[in-house]
């Protein structure tokens, strides 16, 4: 596993959220990251935009 630092933003939340995620690969980390975000914002997948990603 391997850590990632992000930050999203969504189509009705203006701010950036940031955080950190243990994913196998940068791919497998924004997935995590929208299905995440959309549970806890209410709010669709697709409308997740991830600003930045980087291991850490």
């Amino acid at each position: 596993m391997q850590q990632f630092a992000f930050a999203i933003t969504d189509n009705f939340f203006p701010n950036a959220l940031e955080g950190e995620i243990q994913a196998e690969h940068e791919e497998a980390a924004k997935a995590k990251i929208k299905s995440m975000y959309a549970q806890e914002l209410d709010t669709e997948e697709k409308d997740i935009e991830v600003l930045t990603l980087y291991k850490v």
